[in-house]
């Protein structure tokens, strides 16, 4: 959505992150993490509800953001490798024109020559 802003602002943010890696064997590998990262903005901002265009709500903008993702590499042979991974995000606001849910799923095979 789009909005107004009603003066300068500084944004403020804070990240924390979690990673765990398991070497289940000398040819595999499991990932996981998370992390929050909370950012807010000083001043105001106005933006109009996105199920009734004629209210318009002016306050301060928050967001927090929730990520959680797990991967999987394995290596059968020195040449070859794949690599697996899924990513779940979650965004909080405070206008919910802003909020989302996001699931991201990446892949690949290498061969090197």
């Amino acid at each position: 959505g789009s909005a107004e802003r009603n003066s300068s602002f500084k944004t403020l943010s804070t990240n924390y992150r979690a990673d765990l890696t398991w070497n289940a064997s000398d040819r595999m590998t499991l990932g996981a993490y998370a992390s929050v990262q909370d950012e807010g903005q000083d001043g105001l901002y106005t933006v109009k509800d996105p199920e009734n265009p004629s209210l318009a709500f002016t306050r301060t903008l928050e967001d927090q953001t929730y990520r959680y993702g797990l991967s999987w590499k394995y290596q059968p042979r020195t040449a070859w490798s794949y690599f697996l991974s899924y990513e779940f995000l979650n965004r909080f606001s405070s206008f919910k024109n802003f909020q989302y849910d996001d699931q991201k799923i990446a892949g690949s095979a290498k061969v090197s020559f």
